[in-house]
């Protein structure tokens, strides 16, 4: 496997784990979305690319749909149970 296989590899789990769209990638990466493409499902060499998306990868991530962790909310009543104990405490 050489670097732009498994860079494309890299690619395509990001977008899966962060559930990004090609598009919010390709505008970071400052190339087309058909460009894109054509690099992640036809293996189109994409060394400026991956150089950009490596400088901006928080840009990227930032772009995600949804949440990456879940997150439990807690109630009003256990926030309101929270404060009254700090202000115990302080």
């Amino acid at each position: 496997m050489d670097k732009n296989e498994a860079n494309i590899m890299r690619l395509k789990a990001l977008i899966e784990l962060m559930n990004l769209s090609i598009s919010s990638v390709a505008k970071v990466a400052g190339c087309s979305r058909p460009m894109l493409s054509r690099i992640l499902n036809e293996g189109l060499n994409g060394d400026l690319v991956w150089a950009e998306l490596e400088n901006k990868l928080h840009f990227v991530i930032q772009k995600r749909r949804r949440a990456y962790f879940e997150v439990e909310a807690i109630s009003v009543e256990q926030v309101q149970e929270i404060v009254e104990a700090l202000k115990k405490v302080a």
